[in-house]
């Protein structure tokens, strides 16, 4: 087996721990996408490739990995929820990243100003992770806040430059909030209905005494008709008791059935075997919809079998076909 499969199974034992879709969601996003780019930032610092190498870098990232990792453990020992914990990694990422572009605005060199902008693309891509968490609020407040540290930064620098994009965030970060809750709403509605199906699912399958699998067992017996193989493997999924009603009522139905149109075939000898059958339907009370459904013809077909079945009784426009029936039906 490739040595990376055992990487990820304790990450797939944790989501199966998870029992919402959104939660599962969460945190995959965190354990696949989150973590191993902040690791690699952290790491890139480090190194002195993304950012200076003044000692404030260190402590900041030094401070995000510590504080991040509370967290995850505090979520692992179920001290925590995973959404408690997602918000916590977006909102530490928000936080470390505005106080270092404060910073940066303090220093007063080109560089840094462009370390501005650099850290406001990372504070977009961390709002973009809190939509895809479908948080409703933290989006919204992950913008206001942005902005805030961008117009703050712009005014300590006096840069032009920066000051010309402020408009622009202003739209991006108004645009990405408004769809970030409009999206984790639609996602919650979604949720809620999921669950309430879910509900329905188990009291239904309470009142009726059935396991999901017999339940599905019985759809399949009744959608399609299946060779000897194939209905002795479906009758398996069921219990004893299932199994003996559903044989016996199957049995019940085709003896009542069958004596029905016995019947019907010694009153009406001038029908053929389907207007027989359409005759037994119509004694039932079945409209026409009905009988279309149960026999699986169209309405032209049973239209013109009831025509001639009223040619045959030689019936007038104005007589009721099921009277009629019923009538001869009734005869000694």
């Amino acid at each position: 087996m490739n040595p990376l499969v055992h990487l990820f199974n304790p990450f797939r034992k944790w989501l199966r721990n998870e029992h919402s879709v959104l939660d599962r969601q969460r945190l995959a996003l965190l354990l696949s996408c989150y973590i191993p780019f902040m690791l690699l930032g952290v790491a890139a610092n480090f190194l002195g490739v993304m950012e200076p190498s003044a000692p404030f870098f260190g402590y900041t990232h030094t401070l995000l990995v510590l504080t991040a990792a509370v967290f995850l453990l505090l979520y692992r020992r179920r001290k925590i929820g995973i959404t408690v914990c997602f918000a916590a990694f977006i909102i530490i990422g928000q936080t470390i990243l505005s106080v270092e572009m404060v910073y940066c605005a303090f220093q007063g060199t080109p560089y840094y100003d462009m370390l501005i902008m650099a850290n406001m693309v990372l504070l977009s891509q961390n709002t973009l992770v809190a939509m895809a968490g479908l948080m409703r609020r933290i989006p919204v407040l992950l913008g206001i806040t942005t902005l805030f540290i961008y117009i703050l930064c712009s005014w300590i620098t006096g840069d032009a430059l920066l000051n010309s994009f402020i408009v622009v965030f202003i739209l991006v970060f108004l645009f990405t909030s408004v769809i970030g809750v409009w999206v984790a709403n639609s996602m919650g509605q979604l949720e809620h209905e999921n669950e309430e199906y879910k509900k329905g699912e188990k009291e239904l399958l309470h009142i009726l005494r059935l396991k999901r699998d017999e339940v599905k067992a019985f759809v399949a017996l009744a959608s399609e008709k299946y060779d000897h193989d194939g209905t002795k493997v479906l009758l398996e999924r069921l219990d004893t008791k299932s199994k003996l009603n559903l044989l016996a009522n199957v049995e019940e139905y085709l003896k009542t059935r069958n004596t029905d149109l016995e019947i019907i075939g010694q009153k009406f000898p001038e029908l053929t075997p389907s207007e027989r059958e359409i005759c037994r339907l119509i004694l039932q009370g079945k409209k026409l919809y009905d009988i279309c459904r149960i026999l699986g013809k169209n309405e032209s077909n049973i239209n013109s079998q009831r025509a001639n079945m009223r040619k045959k009784l030689r019936l007038k426009p104005a007589d009721n076909l099921q009277k009629a029936l019923q009538q001869r039906l009734d005869e000694a």
